[in-house]
């Protein structure tokens, strides 16, 4: 009896349980198997992670100022089903690049997505472009992630009732992390 109850279960997670598509983590992933000389290849996911230094400066009590780029070559990411899926890219903000100063701030990551906007007469008069998936990942590198969505319409007329949107949101993850976002019409 208790072995049919396990294979339910089992069969449940499997049946329940959709394709799941992740993003390649970036970095050095800890406990990860990686090699290379001055970039270090994650040998699992083949992410290459290079670390540039820009401006090194000694400081008193140990409170050092570095900044430094750093290069992550895993940019894009699969979305979709299983034989319709395409590839978007991570940030289309850095394309890999990123200035180390997450280690006092953090930084705020999220996809945007810009389709044609408002179809007069057979022809597009302007854009509108959705920032969605914002995650604040902080200076340990915890994200926290948020719901909610930022529309800006650019380009289009008067006449074609765009919209703007802003984003007023407390973390998911009830870490308490407040994110506050504008759109700007251009």
């Amino acid at each position: 009896m208790i072995r049919l109850y396990h294979v339910m279960l089992t069969m449940a997670f499997i049946f329940f349980s959709g394709s799941l598509g992740a993003q390649v983590p970036t970095g050095i992933p800890p406990f990860s198997s990686s090699a290379g000389g001055p970039d270090v290849i994650d040998l699992a996911n083949l992410n290459v992670h290079l670390d540039i230094p820009v401006i090194n400066k000694p400081g008193r009590a140990g409170l050092n100022f570095t900044y430094d780029l750093n290069y992550d070559s895993s940019v894009w990411y699969p979305v979709g089903s299983i034989g319709s899926q395409l590839w978007m890219p991570v940030s289309v903000n850095n394309w890999g690049w990123r200035g180390i100063t997450e280690v006092t701030t953090g930084y705020v990551s999220y996809n945007s997505v810009t389709v044609p906007w408002c179809l007069v007469g057979g022809q597009y008069y302007g854009q509108q472009t959705t920032d969605s998936n914002w995650v604040y990942h902080d200076q340990f590198g915890v994200p926290h992630p948020f719901i909610g969505n930022v529309v800006i319409t650019q380009g289009a007329p008067a006449y074609c009732n765009g919209s703007t949107t802003n984003l007023n949101a407390t973390s998911a993850d009830g870490s308490g992390a407040l994110l506050t976002t504008s759109g700007e019409t251009a």
